[in-house]
């Protein structure tokens, strides 16, 4: 007996079983590996082989088909393996069914009905993401349950979200919203009991309409890019919360006009707040918070700049800083000049990237490291002048500046 891995390597593929309809088995015929959809493009429907007890990872992926049959023996669909079927509007769920992976139906806009069978035991990230027509159905069981649509497992882990209503309440006694949950629904607001606390990646990213957003006291960390590209958050309320938050987690809320900044922003170390520039933006800090607000700079107390929500055309950058962290400007697009002091010793990775406007920098004698692409730019004609001080100890290479893409001229100069 072969393994029953969804995962398919080269060599499955080569020893596989090859039908006329383009579609390949493994040798033992355990698993479905490949459907191709250029052999079959006139096809609506298929009927797995009996026998058959994997599906595997993006085997029917951009398939055209309508319909699947699964055979009673299935015991595991893999990660992506129907991703991006956008025709596939019915699916029988066999009782046999153990396991579902990760994006298993993600983008399956025509699938109109899910049945979850009580043999299901697992079920991996998101495997609904983005099936805006989906109904949900699940019996009572010990492994899942089905509230408003929210898909929920035992643990209290709010796995998949297909309710895209105006307004979606999280149930009490879920204690985790799961990586890409809500990803890509037009909800506008978004209410999270006290139970939670957790917020995964990509579990808000993309929802354009999200507007409202009320965060638990109970809630210990916020993943990366958790809420990323949610262009209509107005309001941002993270007072008296000590909270790690991942890198880009708001990442883009160009509506952003209020922020109330955490307690702390222990573990951070990459911008969690890129392209939220507002010249009118309102930010707040709790009191015995554990950083510095200067101009709109947050500022560790270890003296790394983490984040700046002012887009302008100047920035003197504190003598309390050591270090410019990563990302900290990228995507500042008024930026023309910017004041470096002398207390600055490193310059992190992308700090400066895609400030399209900024045409000249002088690096103090101090700065001792400049990362990869700090001052890369994407589609600039415009040169960037880079002034060294000729006693400026750090080897351009080593530093990155090697790596730099777009139009980078170093001047040495002495002072």
């Amino acid at each position: 007996m072969e393994s029953l891995s969804t995962e398919v390597k080269e060599k499955d593929i080569e020893e596989g079983i090859k039908l006329d309809c383009g579609v390949i088995y493994s040798k033992d015929g355990t698993r479905l590996l490949h459907y191709t959809n250029y052999d079959n493009h006139n096809a609506e429907s298929y009927i797995i082989r009996e026998g058959t007890q994997i599906i595997c990872n993006s085997a029917f992926t951009l398939s055209k088909l309508k319909r699947v049959i699964l055979p009673d023996s299935i015991i595991a669909i893999g990660d992506n393996a129907f991703q991006d079927c956008n025709y596939l509007k019915d699916i029988n769920i066999p009782e046999t069914l153990l396991s579902i992976g990760s994006n298993a139906f993600s983008d399956c806009w025509s699938l109109e009905d899910f049945y979850i069978p009580d043999s299901v035991k697992y079920i991996k990230e998101n495997p609904f993401l983005r099936c805006y027509n989906l109904n949900l159905r699940r019996l009572s069981s010990k492994h899942f349950r089905v509230i408003d649509q929210m898909l929920i497992d035992h643990r209290g882990l709010l796995i998949s979200c297909v309710n895209d209503t105006n307004i979606i309440c999280i149930p009490n006694g879920v204690t985790a919203i799961g990586d890409n949950a809500f990803d890509g629904l037009s909800t506008n607001e978004v209410v999270i009991p006290n139970s939670v606390t957790s917020i995964g990646r990509f579990a808000f990213y993309g929802c354009t309409l999200l507007s409202k957003v009320k965060f638990p006291d109970s809630l210990v960390s916020i993943g990366d890019y958790a809420f990323a590209e949610c262009h209509t958050l107005i309001d941002l309320n993270l007072s008296d919360l000590e909270i790690k938050i991942g890198y880009w987690a708001f990442s883009h809320c160009y509506s952003l006009k209020r922020i109330k900044l955490p307690k702390s922003f222990d573990h951070i170390n990459i911008n969690p707040f890129v392209g939220c520039y507002n010249h009118n933006m309102q930010v707040y800090i709790p009191c015995q918070a554990k950083y510095y607000l200067i101009d709109h700079m947050v500022i560790d107390f270890d003296g790394i700049l983490i984040s700046c929500f002012k887009d302008c055309e100047n920035i003197v950058i504190p003598d309390c800083v050591r270090s410019i962290g990563k990302y900290a400007f990228y995507e500042c697009k008024s930026l023309k000049s910017v004041y470096i002091p002398d207390s600055v010793k490193t310059i992190e990775d992308f700090a400066f990237a895609d400030c399209e406007s900024l045409t000249n920098i002088t690096i103090p004698k101090a700065v001792t490291y400049i990362g990869d692409y700090a001052f890369s730019r994407e589609c600039v004609v415009s040169d960037i002048k880079i002034f060294l001080n000729d006693s400026t100890n750090f080897n351009p290479k080593s530093s990155g500046i090697g790596l730099f893409s777009g139009n980078i001229i170093l001047i040495h100069r002495n002072y």
